[in-house]
């Protein structure tokens, strides 16, 4: 039997203990679009965080002084850029660590080329690039190239370096799942053969017969009766990338097995069926 002495030391112990546990995980704070504040223990998912209206900030913990604001959170991902006509530039980044890799099309699909690799740092608008890896370049090893940050939201990121490259990235964007996405996330073909995969808020599309090697990849919304996709990187014509090349679909007729669209620009009707 424990005496009360014995229960009393036990909590007493316990409460002692339990401030320790909690600082010594990570907590953040943040204000979401409606101006209320949350504590919690991971931050906001990504998509939680839109046009600069979402604030996060990572509590000072013991052993660690680092803090993290939200732009920290929305340049994380992979980004495409386009170099030339033959080309699409890839930059993923993810915590501290980035890769950089240039995407050639050719007649046996996409290759890639010219990969580097290193840590990254986004400090007032600055992002540093220092290169551990770079087959392209190898004089860059252990150099650090600076862009600035001239334009940063869940889709589009646009860096500039010495006042004269610049680059406008876009990439792939989640969302949340709709009775529409629903229907519509899956693998669909069109009565020409092409090859079309959705997810919540994002397609690609397949070179029909070709080991299924990506053709155009993007962002898809949705307002009733109209499904608008805008392209982010077209290998099979990659000049048109991130210039807003986009294409209007009416919906005359949905369902999880079938859908109907007439294409605003050119007046076809797009027939898709569901391979699975």
């Amino acid at each position: 039997m424990i005496k009360p002495r014995q229960t009393f030391l036990l909590l007493l112990y316990m409460c002692l203990i339990a401030p320790l546990s909690v600082s010594a995980a990570k907590m953040f704070k943040w204000v979401d679009e409606n101006g209320v504040t949350h504590f919690g223990s991971t931050p906001p998912p990504p998509q939680k965080i839109k046009e600069n209206k979402v604030e996060v900030e990572e509590l000072s913990t013991p052993g660690s002084d680092k803090k993290e604001s939200s732009s920290d959170y929305r340049i994380r991902g992979e980004w495409w850029a386009a170099k030339d006509t033959r080309a699409t530039l890839k930059l993923k980044l993810s915590y501290d660590d980035f890769e950089f890799s240039e995407n050639f099309v050719g007649s046996y699909g996409i290759t890639k080329a010219n990969f580097a690799s290193g840590k990254y740092k986004l400090s007032n608008d600055v992002l540093e690039l220092t290169y551990f890896e770079h087959q392209g370049e190898p004089e860059k090893l252990d150099t650090t190239e600076n862009y600035e940050v001239t334009y940063l939201d869940d889709t589009k990121l646009v860096i500039v370096q010495d006042f004269v490259k610049k680059l406008t990235f876009k990439r792939q964007r989640q969302t949340d799942s709709t009775d529409f996405s629903r229907e519509l996330k899956g693998e669909w073909s069109d009565q020409k053969g092409q090859k079309y995969k959705f997810d919540h808020g994002t397609f690609i599309m397949y070179f029909p017969n070709n080991n299924n090697h990506t053709r155009q990849i993007g962002n898809w919304e949705w307002q009733d009766p109209e499904l608008t996709l805008d392209f982010i990187a077209d290998y099979g014509d990659p000049i048109d990338n991130n210039i807003g090349r986009m294409h209007r679909w009416i919906i005359q007729k949905r369902s999880y097995q079938e859908m109907v669209f007439v294409d605003q620009g050119t007046g076809s009707t797009l027939i898709l069926k569901r391979d699975r």
